[in-house]
């Protein structure tokens, strides 16, 4: 859909300028990051606080079995689960969508002036609704099973323990590396799903000019993205 007049395009031309490699959204990941590892360090300090000291206490008792600990397990699983934080996950994820879609448009746009030297979408809008709305589902249940990924294996240690009767603080020390896998999977999902909406936003409004294939560049960093 035409939003105005576009002006005259030049004329192509065998020595067009390459276009500069597009802008990315580090500073959008890196704030999405920081909201996914906040979600992370709070279930592992609602665990470390509710469930590990009743756990290495029944430990150190040297009991044969129990059930110790598990039972605030699957609380803290149901509250994963639960219609707030759903909500909450949604309200985080539709405002790293929005700010997503508009530097993608910015982005392009940039890219775009080096050969037009107007800003084309102002003129023209593409639909990344489609692209927008999947990501927002999909990153919904990513961020779901931040927790309950966590506390699942923090339960299966648990159980292991009490079986094999395992020495209380080695059981701690297994426990707090769960944490600190929780933070990276955190940064992992954070990272990975905000380059892979741009790129998705950036197929999209080539699409809308027309274009129906695609050279990957990359900055060769620890950032990108797999094609």
């Amino acid at each position: 859909m035409l939003r105005r007049r576009m002006p005259r395009l030049p004329p192509r031309r065998p020595n067009m300028p390459r276009l500069p490699v597009q802008a990315r959204p580090d500073a959008i990941a890196d704030s999405y990051e920081q909201e996914l590892v906040a979600i992370a360090a709070e279930i592992r300090a609602r665990f470390e606080r509710e469930v590990m000291p009743r756990v290495l206490a029944e430990l150190e008792r040297r009991a044969d079995a129990s059930d110790a600990g598990l039972p605030n397990i699957r609380q803290l699983m149901r509250w994963a689960d639960s219609a707030a934080f759903t909500r909450r996950a949604g309200r985080l994820v539709k405002l790293k969508a929005e700010q997503l879609d508009m530097f993608n448009e910015g982005a392009v746009n940039e890219q775009l002036r080096t050969v037009v030297q107007f800003d084309v979408f102002d003129f023209i809008d593409a639909d990344t609704r489609r692209a927008v709305d999947a990501w927002t589902r999909a990153n919904i249940d990513l961020i779901k099973t931040i927790p309950k990924q966590y506390l699942g294996q923090c339960e299966e240690i648990i159980v292991d323990a009490y079986q094999r009767g395992r020495r209380a603080e080695f059981v701690a020390k297994d426990l707090m590396e769960r944490g600190d896998v929780s933070f990276s999977r955190a940064r992992f999902i954070a990272t990975d799903q905000s380059f892979k909406l741009n790129a998705a936003l950036t197929q999209e409004r080539h699409k809308a000019l027309g274009s129906d294939h695609y050279t990957w560049r990359t900055s060769r960093d620890g950032r990108v993205r797999d094609r």
